[in-house]
């Protein structure tokens, strides 16, 4: 496969949905199960928790390569009058809490998982 291609992009983004999906479906399965059996489960890492520990690896592969790729495309433009991106608003924000306690890379992270998560939802709600 020709990196980079079309089909590449199509297969990482279905590989990300998956993980998302199988993330989702572990959260609410503990609902539905004693805390005691997924505590157990989550430290043992077998059963729904190693599903849930195995798609958190791929959204964070995922979304670390992305977070590279943009800060590198930061990085390398100049700044002036340049359009609104939602993304490197963030991160010139974050710019100004260097040194602080504040983990820019998780919250960056978070900051992507959560409109995921939104459109996730209101897409499943709509179509039910």
């Amino acid at each position: 496969m020709v990196k980079g291609s079309l089909n590449d992009k199509v297969s990482k983004q279905i590989l990300y949905s998956k993980a998302f999906t199988d993330g989702e479906e572990v959260i609410l399965l503990r609902h539905a199960t004693p805390p005691f059996l997924w505590k157990l489960q989550q430290i043992l890492r077998v059963g729904n928790e190693k599903k849930l520990s195995d798609a958190w690896k791929s959204l964070d592969h995922f979304i670390y390569k992305f977070m590279a790729q943009k800060q590198k495309e930061y990085d390398s433009v100049s700044h002036e009058a340049e359009r609104f991106v939602f993304f490197t608003a963030i991160m010139r924000e974050l710019k100004d809490y260097s040194g602080t306690s504040l983990d820019s890379t998780k919250f960056l992270r978070d900051t992507l998982v959560n409109p995921t998560a939104a459109r996730y939802d209101s897409v499943t709600s709509a179509l039910s």
